[in-house]
């Protein structure tokens, strides 16, 4: 796919060149280093990002690369679409789980006798007489 500057980027996309910078920052889209120390931008993030791309004719000589993109990125939507499905269903698990055991350890110690109280070694011995005391 093809690299976009974080300008050329915006045009395509439509948008500021302050609003794709704030987008990188915020990890809303992902950049990488470029060749020459500027970050850039790859087409499929873009569209993953912006699905109504601004196409110009001249720069993109291949439509199917485009399209291409637009699958792959869809493609990745409807895998993580899935992949957070599992997780819930996961965490659905986890926290039955959770919950059964703390229903089972709260059993458990109403089943255990009362702690029998402690009795301190300075109960048991006479206290002694301090100097004014005696």
């Amino acid at each position: 796919m093809a690299l976009h500057s974080i300008p050329e980027a915006a045009k395509l996309a439509g948008v500021t060149r302050q609003t794709m910078y704030k987008a990188v920052k915020d990890g809303r889209i992902s950049a990488t280093e470029g060749t020459e120390g500027g970050k850039v931008i790859d087409t499929a993030e873009l569209l993953r990002v912006y699905p109504n791309l601004k196409v110009d004719r001249e720069s993109t000589p291949d439509d199917n690369q485009i399209d291409t993109a637009r699958q792959l990125a869809e493609k990745d939507a409807e895998a993580m679409r899935r992949e957070n499905a599992l997780l819930r269903e996961q965490l659905g698990e986890v926290r039955a789980d959770r919950d059964r055991l703390i229903a089972t350890i709260d059993h458990e110690r109403r089943l255990l006798p009362a702690p029998a109280p402690q009795v301190s070694p300075e109960a048991t011995e006479p206290r002694r007489k301090r100097f004014w005391q005696r």
